[in-house]
């Protein structure tokens, strides 16, 4: 299983990720942070670094949440549904 980490985890948007996140993948596949010691981050990074398969596993993962989320013609298209939701809601007034 792919292993996801997240960082700011305790913040507003980091909470409903890292929740959202482990409903989705299980939580022992994401790692969750929101320490502001570096060296809770080093040892994230160098069990990365550490376990090439981890790293492997890590790095497709992210890329494929990437593409599935932040790519310009997916936030498009997300934007058309919204405005094709809005446009055919009834009027109320």
């Amino acid at each position: 299983m792919k292993k996801i980490i997240v960082t700011g985890a305790s913040g507003q948007i980091g909470t409903e990720l890292t929740l959202a996140l482990r409903e989705k993948h299980g939580n022992e596949n994401v790692l969750a942070t929101d320490s502001k010691d570096p060296a809770v981050f080093a040892d994230y990074i160098e069990k990365l670094i550490m376990d090439k398969a981890l790293y492997k596993k890590v790095s497709l993962c992210n890329y494929t949440y990437a593409q599935e989320h932040f790519l310009a013609s997916r936030a498009a298209q997300r934007l058309e549904e919204i405005y094709s939701e809005v446009l055919t809601m009834p009027c109320s007034y």
